[in-house]
């Protein structure tokens, strides 16, 4: 299972999963014993987003290395940093992954606007980026496995308020967000939730719709109706 990084300098990073650092260091993950099922999210993660990662937590912040405060990887033995690959002695008690996942901002102005005067502020650090000359914004996000995944959800976290608040949104039911930056995705007690689903399918099917649904409610006031 190879996961790979675009370093600051520009280089790319890759490295291999090492699938037993995550199961001696999450010991209530018992289902890491079982390969198939990381195997299978990392295959269609590499496919379609390749420059995610397999990380670890506290909680529902990711961990971070002291040295360098980048993500830690499960890499050749130990947890290491993945800019300068010194082992950690961090204790994560969640399995984690992470990345940058691109909203669409066309047929929005008002939004765009918004979000371009908190970048200006200093209050929205994410990067803008326009293929085919239409304006995205790259969202950073974190989906937390639970302990007996696939026979529950993972929950879906906004790596940080930045795009909330750049939207002037507040958690709560109408913006199907919980606490402050958790993303309700599924049913009371993840009634709605297939055990055969996948990391890959819950980003295209929930998460980016859940991103989008944010512009309209801030753009419009257009609810979650598709949820």
């Amino acid at each position: 299972m190879q996961q790979k990084r675009i370093l600051p300098n520009q280089r790319e990073k890759a490295w291999t999963i090492d699938t037993k650092v995550l199961a001696s260091k999450l010991p209530s993950y018992t289902w890491l014993r079982n390969e198939r099922f990381l195997e299978r999210d990392a295959r269609e993660m590499h496919e379609y987003l390749p420059h995610w990662i397999i990380t670890v937590g506290s909680g529902i912040d990711p961990l971070r290395s002291k040295c360098c405060t980048d993500n830690l990887a499960p890499i050749e033995g130990e947890l290491r940093c993945i800019l300068c690959h010194r082992a950690s002695a961090e204790k994560p008690n969640t399995l984690a992954w992470t990345g940058l996942l691109p909203v669409n901002l066309e047929g929005r102005p008002k939004t765009l606007k918004r979000l371009e005067k908190a970048q200006t502020d200093g209050k929205l650090k994410y990067p803008f980026i326009s293929p085919g000359g239409k304006r995205h914004l790259l969202v950073p996000v974190l989906l937390v496995y639970p302990a007996n995944w696939p026979y529950s959800p993972p929950q879906a976290h906004y790596l940080d308020r930045q795009y909330l608040d750049g939207l002037k949104l507040p958690s709560g039911h109408i913006a199907h967000v919980i606490g402050d930056r958790t993303m309700c995705l599924y049913g009371h007690h993840g009634s709605e939730w297939n055990d055969n689903t996948t990391i890959m399918h819950v980003i295209a099917n929930r998460v980016a719709p859940h991103m989008l649904a944010l512009l309209k409610l801030a753009e419009d006031g257009e609810g979650f109706s598709f949820f």
